[in-house]
């Protein structure tokens, strides 16, 4: 009997090392798998490195290209000699989209690659809401006084805001000062007349220009559109 344990003892004996020594084989061939990705992980970034720089060069010289009124970040230089041209006059095929800032990628190259980040507009059936807590509230203000820039930019004379401001007196809106006085419905102090202003403006161009063949503004016929934007210019 004791020989019999003896032998079940000495046949345990041998798997555990036979167990073992797997075990150590294992963690060798992981060692290896793992010396080997981190060897090939730090050559990485130079090999992707030119991909990236050449995605970042292409990038930069699309954006550059296209128009400053959509693209262009209120940092660009070509702001100081913008002047507004005939197709911002006659077009809102460039408006279906607004600029509302821009996405950061930060790069170990020190090229930060950033790209436009839009909204709908025109034509988007999309109403812009900026949401923001008392620790974003200039962020937020900040977003709201590009916006009313940028539209005045993207539609010339082709706009009228009315300004809702009663809990600031108009506060939010210092920007007016810098818009022509066209453009911007004289405010009665009462959000409720002013709104109803605005819904019975939207309900008479409805009821004028529009058809199930042109069933919005900006689908009527350019020559239509504009002459119409000297009389009742699109609300914001």
């Amino acid at each position: 009997m004791l020989m019999f344990w003896q032998q079940q003892i000495e046949g345990l004996n041998q798997k555990i090392e036979q167990s073992s020594q797997r075990i150590t084989d294992y963690l060798g061939v992981c060692a290896s798998l793992f010396n080997h990705g981190k060897l090939n992980g730090e050559q990485l970034p130079n090999y992707f490195g030119k991909f990236l720089q050449d995605s970042y060069l292409s990038t930069q010289s699309y954006l550059e290209q296209q128009p400053l009124e959509i693209i262009g970040s209120w940092q660009d230089s070509r702001w100081e000699n913008w002047n507004i041209n005939d197709n911002l006059l006659s077009s809102l095929e460039h408006t279906e989209l607004i600029r509302i800032g821009q996405l950061f990628e930060q790069r170990s190259s020190n090229n930060t690659f950033c790209v436009p980040e839009f909204a709908p507009f025109i034509g988007g059936n999309k109403t812009i809401i900026i949401r923001c807590s008392n620790n974003t509230r200039n962020t937020g203000l900040e977003l709201l006084q590009s916006l009313v820039i940028r539209t005045a930019i993207l539609l010339p004379y082709q706009i009228r805001y009315t300004f809702c401001d009663p809990v600031n007196n108009g506060g939010a809106f210092l920007m007016r000062r810098s818009l022509p006085e066209a453009l911007i419905r004289e405010n009665s102090g009462e959000v409720y007349r002013d709104l109803l202003e605005v819904t019975q403006d939207i309900r008479r161009v409805k009821e004028t220009y529009l058809d199930p063949q042109s069933p919005a503004l900006h689908l009527l016929p350019p020559d239509i559109r504009v002459n119409e934007s000297k009389e009742t210019p699109l609300n914001v």
